[in-house]
């Protein structure tokens, strides 16, 4: 695994496409992570991929304070991630974690399938500051799950998360029947959406995450197709301060939309802010 790794992150070798058939690497973190560091932009392509099995069926990650500033681009197309249901149990996840500080993941998704897992998707900046996560999305599939797609600009669980963002885009993709056992303790819907999310009071301000849904197709997801906070907290006081979510819709043809809520709870001040527009 770590060879595999290791040519896809080469700054010599960049082959244009890797295949490696099956991974179920039962004790691992993930089937298969992006964590050797290299001196210029790593670089790594994952096709006809078939990941199952694990907490996680590919994570894509720049982890920890030897991650600071990276800049990790990642193609991902004709795979399939499906039954990792251990724990949070995600399909994909693209995060800056853990004092990751100014790194940046670009992410582009094409004709791939997350199903079965607790949760499809994933994309967000976690217990970090200045992150970045961009994902395009082209006719992919997070369909079947617990919830078909989390985005989180920033997330707090002791660590300050400040200055994040999350923008995705998607053309073409479903978000559908995501019915069967959601991870523990989050907000369920066919897609979730936040700014700002914290299990400590204060430690999330002025993240942004927007998302972009063209001619998606949404149906039969548990509690709502789409979920939008400004900004949310799991204790009683406001995550943060100047949270922003935003999401557009174009040319979807139904979809069950929850009342979006700039800030749970209540932030007096009013600078956690949440839109979506048909």
């Amino acid at each position: 695994m770590a060879d595999f790794v290791r040519q896809c992150e080469s700054a010599t070798l960049r082959p244009k496409v890797l295949i490696y058939p099956n991974f179920w690497a039962h004790s691992g973190a993930a089937n298969i992570e992006t964590d050797l560091i290299s001196s210029v932009p790593s670089r790594v392509t994952i096709s006809h991929v078939i990941a199952s099995g694990s907490p996680r069926g590919i994570d894509v990650r720049n982890l920890g304070a030897s991650s600071a500033g990276r800049v990790l681009v990642v193609s991902i197309s004709n795979t399939e991630s499906f039954g990792n249901v251990t724990g949070n149990g995600q399909g994909l996840r693209a995060v800056n974690t853990n004092g990751a500080t100014g790194a940046v993941i670009r992410l582009t998704l094409q004709a791939n399938n997350f199903h079965g897992n607790r949760i499809g998707a994933l994309f967000a900046n976690n217990n970090t500051s200045y992150g970045t996560v961009s994902v395009t999305s082209t006719a992919d599939h997070f369909d079947r799950n617990g919830i078909g797609l989390g985005l989180a600009a920033g997330v707090s669980s002791g660590t300050m998360a400040l200055y994040n963002v999350v923008s995705f885009s998607a053309q073409q993709s479903t978000f559908q029947n995501n019915v069967a056992t959601p991870p523990p303790a989050v907000p369920v819907a066919g897609v979730t959406v936040e700014g700002g999310s914290s299990t400590v009071a204060g430690f999330t301000s002025f993240n942004t995450v927007s998302a972009d849904l063209s001619a998606v197709q949404f149906g039969n997801n548990q509690n709502a197709d789409l979920r939008a906070w400004g900004a949310r907290s799991t204790v009683s006081l406001p995550s943060g301060t100047n949270n922003v979510a935003s999401v557009t819709l174009r040319n979807v043809a139904s979809v069950l939309i929850a009342p979006p809520i700039a800030s749970e709870p209540a932030e007096p001040a009013g600078t956690n802010v949440v839109s979506v527009v048909r």
